[in-house]
């Protein structure tokens, strides 16, 4: 069977890894790269369907990286070029400008 990580990026294209990666931007205002994982999670739920929970834990596990990190934040540029195959762009800001 096939990883969780396998099975996701088959399920998103490339512009709906962008507008993933634009929304956590949009939800990162301190600018860090980093997300806490109940807003990623958020942003990801669209795309998270019909997965069981052991597979949404599989994938909090492997994105979160370092076992040891209790921090409960999530570093969503690597997560976007790790899990959703998005190449860096240096943190361009998302197109369109801006707020709500």
């Amino acid at each position: 069977s096939r990883s969780i990580e396998e099975r996701l990026a088959e399920r998103i294209s490339v512009s709906d890894a962008m507008e993933i990666r634009d929304k956590c931007r949009i939800a990162d205002r301190a600018k860090t790269s980093m997300l806490a994982l109940e807003p990623l999670m958020e942003i990801m739920a669209d795309h998270l369907y019909g997965f069981s929970d052991k597979d949404i834990m599989s994938l909090v596990d492997a994105v979160r990286g370092d076992p040891n990190d209790y921090s409960g934040l999530i570093n969503y540029e690597y997560f976007c070029e790790q899990f959703l195959a998005l190449p860096p762009d240096g943190g361009a800001p998302p197109r369109g400008g801006g707020g709500r």
